[in-house]
């Protein structure tokens, strides 16, 4: 009796959609979604109470390959037109049952992400002003349930149903807490408050009874899962908002009096050798500092000293610096010269420009090294450093 209790309750879920997606609703959005959830509390009840009444007078039992409405259609209508209606609606009834979660889990991922307990990039709005971001990870996560668990709805159900029992546990008792501490501040129950918490509190003990059911009838066939799963997610929802609290308070300013100082910056640019990619990043770096400093990392002596030479043909005006590698090193050099440079001057900002030349096609990129790519990666974690790429476009050819 308690595992058919469990497999039916999972039919009276739904109202949780209504639940999140009340800023959706036309205004007043609160009145209508209030007239929604009444509503479908109503047809639901009915259809529900309906079924249960009807396979009971027809003697109708769960079947492997017919189901308790579809042998109900056929006492009251034969198969017929309105037998093979009662079958399409219930088709469109399931495949807007499927939307549902599309249409409210983005809504929510939103609201979590604004109170700072899910990653911001689920704010964003898509170019169809949709949060096209929770849409995607849905369904990403759906499509990986389907593949674990054979697309089985016996074996999803669980999943489906203790999550969401538990979910409305959690926000009657919620309710409950919420409006006791206002009463606590006020000093009296505001009228109203008093009755809506009793309701509060008793839906939560039975959908909390539900969820005790479903955990112990349905534990083998996946429910463990959820007990392991919710409690993983609280704790990595209240682990991203200390994340954000953290960056919050770091990046505060001290007070509105507090203005920047313009700091002493050093400017480095890599060079290779000569060419019209490096005049254009020396053309930039002299304009943001009067401190430049080219340098070169090299391990042919040889190759070195044809640099200098060329350099001092050139004369751009910028000093060069040579490196000498052992074992043909680029980036850890480099990266040794910056280190040098902040020993000897901890309060400069040192700002590292990275030349780079943009192809015309993109396969044309697979031909060239990528080792501005890999200076950035190794640069970007280092504290006051500043790195600026300028790219230098060449033609299509």
């Amino acid at each position: 009796m308690l595992r058919a209790f469990s497999s039916g309750s999972s039919a009276l879920t739904g109202i949780e959609a209504i639940s999140n997606g009340v800023p959706i609703f036309r205004n007043p959005s609160v009145p209508n979604a209030k007239t929604a959830m009444a509503l479908m509390g109503i047809l639901l009840g009915t259809m529900f109470l309906g079924t249960t009444i009807l396979a009971f007078a027809f003697g109708v039992a769960p079947l492997a390959n017919n189901t308790v409405l579809s042998q109900v259609g056929a006492h009251v209508f034969g198969h017929n037109i309105l037998y093979y209606g009662l079958a399409f609606s219930t088709t469109a009834i399931l495949a807007l049952a499927a939307n549902t979660s599309f249409a409210g889990f983005p809504q929510l991922a939103y609201s979590m992400a604004r109170d700072k307990f899910m990653p911001h990039l689920f704010l964003t709005r898509g170019d169809r002003l949709v949060f096209t971001n929770g849409i995607l990870f849905e369904a990403v996560l759906a499509a990986v349930l389907v593949v674990v668990f054979g697309g089985s709805t016996d074996r999803l159900i669980p999943l489906y149903a203790i999550g969401v029992y538990a979910g409305f546990t959690i926000s009657q008792f919620g309710l409950v807490v919420k409006r006791a501490q206002k009463a606590r501040e006020t000093g009296s129950w505001e009228r109203g408050d008093l009755v809506r918490s009793i309701v509060n509190g008793f839906g939560a003990a039975l959908t909390a009874i539900v969820v005790v059911v479903f955990a112990v009838t349905k534990f083998s066939e996946g429910a463990w899962m959820v007990l392991i799963v919710i409690p993983l997610l609280v704790l990595t929802f209240l682990a991203i908002n200390r994340h954000y609290q953290a960056i919050a308070e770091e990046l505060r300013l001290p007070s509105l009096d507090f203005h920047p100082a313009p700091p002493k910056n050093l400017v480095i640019v890599p060079v290779a050798t000569v060419t019209r990619v490096v005049a254009n990043a020396l053309g930039y770096a002299n304009s943001i500092s009067d401190t430049v400093i080219a340098l070169h990392v090299g391990w042919d002596k040889e190759q070195s000293e044809k640099l200098q030479q060329r350099w001092s043909e050139w004369d751009p005006g910028v000093r060069l610096v040579t490196i000498e590698s052992q074992y043909r090193s680029v980036v850890q050099p480099i990266l040794r010269y910056i280190d040098l440079i902040r020993s000897q001057s901890p309060e400069t900002t040192i700002t590292v420009i990275i030349p780079e030349f943009v192809v015309g096609r993109w396969w044309q990129s697979i031909l060239h090294n990528q080792m501005g790519i890999l200076l950035q990666a190794r640069l970007v974690s280092r504290r006051d450093i500043v790195i600026i790429t300028v790219p230098y476009r060449l033609s299509g050819r």
